[in-house]
Formats: structure tokens, sequence, C-alpha cells
């Protein structure tokens, strides 16, 4: 007994000088924070002491609580940065997925074209006279292309044989002499 009022004298003695520490503490952070606030000095410095002060002044709290067997969990705050960029994955994925829909988008263009195309070739063949035959146009075209590529192959294979019939009849005459 007479131990565990000893004990009791000198946790009270400390817990006093400790709380009282934590009012000094307290008064010196209000000042830090005048100082920061203030035009002239360094405003970073008094931060810095003032988080210093708030530091000590969890480890009297720390103490305090030890003292009078309260009972502490021991926690952490961790800020986890997520990055900023999403995942390869993920862009290939939206990539993937933007040139899916761009791609139906284009096909369902060119079907539509084709589909009115078609249509205005059977009316214009039913013999509506507002309506153009664009597909019977487009094969014509076609076919005069070709023609003239087959006129134009078949006039430099002509113009070819002649200039080695001339050739030959030269090579003659000199051969000849």
């Amino acid at each position: 007994m007479a131990q565990s009022l000893e004990e009791d004298r000198v946790r009270e003695a400390t817990a006093a000088r400790l709380t009282a520490q934590m009012e000094r503490n307290a008064r010196l952070i209000e000042r830090c924070e005048g100082l920061a606030l203030a035009a002239e000095g360094d405003p970073v410095a008094a931060l810095n002491a003032a988080s210093r002060l708030l530091k000590a002044d969890a480890a009297v709290a720390a103490m305090l609580a030890r003292l009078a067997h309260v009972e502490t969990r021991h926690r952490a705050l961790i800020d986890v940065n997520k990055p900023i960029k999403e995942s390869q994955v993920e862009l290939n994925r939206k990539k993937f997925h933007a040139d899916q829909a761009r791609r139906r988008e284009v096909q369902e263009k060119v079907w539509r074209q084709m589909n009115l195309h078609v249509e205005n070739a059977i009316r214009a063949r039913m013999g509506d006279p507002t309506a153009e035959d664009r597909i019977a146009e487009v094969l014509r075209d076609i076919d005069e292309r070709k023609e003239r590529e087959r006129r134009a192959a078949a006039e430099e294979e002509e113009c070819a044989k002649t200039e080695d019939a001339e050739g030959h009849e030269d090579a003659a005459e000199t051969s000849a002499a």
C-alpha cells in the first residue's frame, strides 16, 4: 500500500508537470501562428517551430496516457499516391473500343451509301426520270478507263515493235556497207 501511495504521488507530480508543459506549448504555438501571419519575418521558420511543438505535445500526451494506465492503440496514416496515368492495359482497352466504334460508324455509313445507290439504280432502271443510276455510271467509267489503258498499252507495244524493226534495218545497212 505504501508503495502504491508513493507511485500515485509521483504520477500526480509528473502529470502536473506534463500538463503545465502542454499549456506552455499551446501558448508557444499561438505565438508561432502570430509570427507566421505577420508581414515581417520568416513564416516558414514559425510554421516549422509550431510543427515541432505539436510533435512534442503528442509525445507528452503519450506519456500522460502511460501514467494514467490508458490503453493506447498506435495507428499510422499512410498516404498512397495513385499514379495519374492510367495503366497501359486500360489505355489499350479504351483505344480498342474507340477504334471498334469508329469502324462500326464507317461501315454503317458505307452500307447506307451503297443502299442509297442501289435504290436509285433500281428507280432509274424502272424509268424514274428523277433518279440517276450512279452504279451504271461508275461501271461505265471503269470500263472506259480500262479500254483507254488497253489502247495505250497496245500503242506502246506497236511503237516498240516499229522501233525494233527500224533498228534492225539500220543495223543491216551498216553491216552491208
